[in-house]
């Protein structure tokens, strides 16, 4: 049984890993990481203006906790104004509300209610935890949404960075796309790169991107 077991198991260089739409393997050629974006359960959430602020920034409250972290992107619905994904601010804050910020100024009466869902980035939970150098990313065909790369804004919890030697390859241009998460209200001035690294000591000597589109996404940032 054991020796069945070994003969059956994809075969999985440390070198390489693949990435699908289609699937939720090991990251072998045979049986790809699945790259896509998944939700949690929807939460009722009710939303209010914080009063004496910044006149953008709206107060969210779930029912119970909902374990959000900070800087994750929380996609609200069934609102008549705020649907959208947002960047969500949680420091300071009950384990039931979330801060996010809106685009527009809005009213002191503003109020709502409606539905928030976390978005969860496969892909880049994978390569967050690559650390080694000197890898080969393989991607089959689809879009494949990242959070990017923000520096240290982001890397911790959020996102990914390039490492040296890694050589990532698309199924061809316009075929594979690599797209940077639409979200409003992150933190300002800070800049989000779809492939890369930011901090000056995140070094991506040698490191190679072939065969694929990217979508920086500027209407959705």
């Amino acid at each position: 049984m054991l020796l069945d077991a070994i003969l059956l198991d994809p075969y999985k260089d440390p070198n390489e890993i693949w990435f699908a739409l289609n699937a939720h393997g090991s990251g072998c050629a045979a049986d790809p990481y699945y790259g896509g974006v998944s939700e949690t359960s929807p939460l009722v959430t009710s939303f209010s203006l914080v009063v004496g602020t910044d006149p953008r920034a709206i107060i969210a409250a779930t029912v119970g906790p909902h374990g959000y972290e900070e800087g994750d992107i929380v996609v609200i619905t069934g609102t008549s104004d705020l649907n959208g994904p947002y960047h969500v601010y949680v420091t300071g804050l009950p384990q039931n509300e979330f801060k996010l910020f809106l685009d527009f100024p809005a009213s002191s009466s503003f109020s709502g209610t409606g539905f928030s869902v976390k978005r969860m980035f496969h892909l880049d939970q994978v390569l967050r935890n690559l650390t080694q150098s000197n890898v080969a990313i393989h991607f089959g065909p689809g879009v494949y949404e990242t959070r990017g790369n923000a520096g240290s804004q982001n890397i911790a919890t959020q996102g990914w960075r390039m490492r040296s030697g890694w050589k990532i390859r698309g199924s061809g241009i316009d075929v594979t796309t690599i797209k940077l998460a639409s979200s409003r209200g992150a933190p300002g001035l800070v800049q989000y790169t779809t492939i890369g690294a930011q901090d000056y000591d995140q070094l991506a000597d040698y490191s190679e991107v072939s065969d694929l589109t990217v979508d920086c996404n500027a209407q959705g940032n």
